[in-house]
């Protein structure tokens, strides 16, 4: 995945807002962002991270794209 491979893909934590992670980012907020990184609440997912993912198409996703970034969070199961 040439996404993975440039480290453009961030995993954002179900504890964030999808938007305002995105918003932070396009805004250059360096310092949330930081935060948010340092916190662990914004991270790369792993190669085996990835692999899971592979092994399961069934999981929900919803993604934005900020240039030159793809920002991605798990949907949680609402059953």
């Amino acid at each position: 995945m040439a996404h993975f491979e440039r480290k453009a893909i961030f995993l954002v934590d179900l504890d964030l807002s999808l938007l305002n992670v995105a918003m932070a980012v396009a805004q250059d907020q360096s310092d949330l962002v930081e935060a948010w990184i340092s916190t662990q609440k914004l991270t790369r997912p792993t190669e085996e991270q990835l692999a899971s993912f592979r092994l399961s198409p069934e999981l929900p996703f919803v993604s934005v794209i900020v240039q030159p970034f793809v920002l991605v969070q798990r949907v949680e199961n609402s059953q």
